[in-house]
């Protein structure tokens, strides 16, 4: 029998970005063959993507086995509340993992990874993931304080009209 993803219960996860140059394609896809050596040996780890033109690009470079391309936002939450470690370049699948508890290594690529410091998580600044900094996973320790306040101020603004 075959065995896919969704047979898998708990894995860890590389989310992909595309972006050129191709000298940054190279020195990411050197970089993520690197993390991937630093995880958890016990567990599968996978590369996903969020776009097919980005899937078609990855499949060329990395295993087909290994790669993921999930578009479907619900297939995508599903994805990351079974993940055990992720090292992102997207600021929002850091975001949802964190929100699932799991630890996150986010690698900032621009000012929008500033908001996960509002939860306490630090990015790895781009810089440091090209010049070969080791991943430094963190969880958000607080998340049920974060998402029961945030539903608080939700409630107040429908109340309220806004």
């Amino acid at each position: 029998m075959v065995q896919t993803i969704r047979d898998i219960k708990e894995f860890n996860l590389l989310v992909l970005r595309f972006r050129e140059p191709s000298d940054f394609v190279a020195l990411q896809l050197r970089m993520y063959k690197e993390y991937e050596q630093q995880l958890s040996t016990e567990l599968p780890t996978y590369f996903v993507v969020h776009e097919e033109r980005e899937f078609a690009f990855w499949s060329k470079l990395l295993p087909r086995e290994k790669l993921l391309c999930v578009i479907n936002p619900r297939d995508l939450l599903q994805l990351y509340a079974r993940t055990n470690k992720m090292i992102s370049l997207r600021v929002h699948a850091s975001v949802v993992a964190l929100g699932f508890g799991k630890e996150v290594c986010n690698i900032g690529m621009d000012s929008r990874s500033n908001i996960l410091e509002a939860v306490g998580v630090k990015s790895l600044p781009m810089i440091k993931f090209e010049l070969g900094s080791s991943p430094v996973f963190e969880t958000c320790p607080n998340i049920d304080q974060i998402k029961s306040s945030t539903e608080e101020r939700f409630k107040e603004d429908i109340s309220n009209g806004n």
